[in-house]
């Protein structure tokens, strides 16, 4: 199948201007590459460590007066990849949005590139909608189905109906063919009981087979 990929800026909520390129791999597949300004990705970064150096505890050092070495040597791997988690994240709408796509789910994330001072690039590959023609129905035919009905097929429905409706009252004599028993049984193979293979006060309809055959 033949691949078309548009290549597009789009500006960020940050300000910052990304590139998007989108690749379509089928009807519904779409491969999207992202890539977003060094400047976004460093600035999330340097946001986050500066939030946690007021909250950080640090043995030998005062919260809020730990050195920004210390706080970038213990943190920095944990702000860089929240902060590309979430400029992934409200990119990846963006872009979408930007390219009017109608994802019909959750994509596949694959990041390329996610260091700092550099520009953060990762692909996206999901599915879209397909787009459905529109259609005039005012002048599709349309066959109408019809059936007969003969007094066999009355027959027949009236006397399940009577089965269905049936009811069942005590009586001192032999049971015979159409009677209700209450019955306990037990199913065995190999002469063990199987799970599930013994009840107590079954009802069965005699003469109905709803109980295997001895």
């Amino acid at each position: 199948m033949p691949r078309a990929q548009d290549k597009l800026k789009h500006q960020s909520k940050a300000g910052c201007t990304m590139d998007v390129s989108v690749e379509t791999t089928s009807a519904i597949g779409r491969k999207m590459t992202v890539k977003v300004p060094a400047e976004q990705l460093d600035g999330a970064v340097a946001a986050r460590l500066k939030r946690l150096a007021r909250t950080a505890k640090i043995p030998g050092f005062r919260p809020g007066k730990i050195p920004m070495k210390v706080i970038e040597s213990r943190f920095a791997d944990q702000a860089l990849a929240e902060a590309a988690d979430e400029i992934i994240s409200s990119s990846y709408r963006e872009a979408i949005n930007g390219e009017s796509l109608d994802a019909a789910g959750p994509p596949s994330i694959e990041p390329k590139n996610l260091t700092r001072g550099e520009d953060l690039e990762f692909i996206a590959n999901f599915e879209v909608f397909p787009e459905v023609p529109r259609t005039d129905i005012q002048d599709m035919p349309i066959e109408r189905q019809t059936c007969e009905v003969v007094d066999d097929d009355i027959d027949r429905t009236i006397e399940t109906l009577r089965e269905q409706r049936t009811t069942y009252e005590a009586a001192e004599k032999a049971s015979e063919e159409g009677d209700r028993v209450l019955m306990d049984f037990e199913g065995r193979v190999d002469g063990e009981v199987f799970e599930g293979g013994e009840a107590k006060d079954y009802p069965v309809v005699l003469g109905k087979g709803a109980l295997l055959p001895e």
